[in-house]
């Protein structure tokens, strides 16, 4: 290829991404409407990552209220606390508080919260904004962009005619340096509509963990909170 060719295919392709990536005001991300029913939520998954197998099990509210606990084969190792509104968090042992969690803890607990992020990405994210069509995971999917409550953008892929989240990427709360992926491999049907039965989540490009929802129960009756 000679240089004045080259040119023109560099020129060619930044008109198409410019024409492909429009930002649009307008263009918002539609769920299902099924999911506006929900209340409350308790969910228990088999996670494997790189070193080991754990449980994580999350209790969630539509107010904000997230209860998050890991469950590893040693019991020392388990980490518990509570999110009381979205904002104010802390650690827990044996019932009592341990300590006061910082913003990004809060951040990468409430990352966990994967149902309701698919639910209502605008509780997560603000900002949200059409940019383009992009291939994600080997899917055509709108990509929005939003920004988390640590002012760092993220970018959500969307699939209009499903209307369901496929993913999102963002910077990891306790290292900025650092990119996370997280994929919604696998979905399953529920009184709420389609929801996620399997996430897998990409560190760093390189460290895998898998979440395999083994309970999903929605608008639990009798519900209760900690440290309320």
């Amino acid at each position: 290829m000679n240089k004045l060719t080259s040119k023109y295919m560099c020129g060619l392709g930044l008109l198409l991404l410019l024409i492909g990536c429009n930002p649009n005001t307008e263009k918002t991300i539609e769920v299902d409407p099924a999911y506006a029913s929900f209340v409350n939520l308790v969910s228990v998954a088999h996670c494997t990552g790189p070193e080991r197998d754990y449980t994580t099990v999350v209790h969630s509210t539509k107010d904000g209220y997230t209860y998050f606990r890991q469950d590893y084969d040693v019991p020392e190792d388990t980490f518990e606390a509570v999110i009381i509104n979205g904002e104010e968090g802390y650690s827990l042992q044996d019932n009592q508080v341990k300590d006061t969690l910082s913003k990004a803890s809060i951040e990468i607990i409430r990352g966990h919260e994967f149902h309701k992020i698919q639910m209502f990405p605008d509780q997560y994210f603000t900002d949200i904004m059409y940019q383009c069509e992009e291939q994600f995971q080997d899917q055509l999917c709108e990509k929005f962009t939003g920004v988390d409550l640590l002012s760092n953008q993220v970018n959500i892929f969307y699939n209009r005619k499903e209307k369901l989240l496929k993913g999102f990427t963002m910077l990891n709360p306790g290292d900025t340096t650092e990119r996370i992926e997280i994929i919604y491999t696998q979905w399953m049907d529920s009184p709420m509509g389609k929801i996620a039965q399997n996430v897998e989540i990409i560190q760093g490009g390189k460290d895998v963990y898998t979440f395999d929802f083994k309970e999903v129960e929605f608008n639990v009756k009798d519900f209760t909170k900690k440290l309320l």
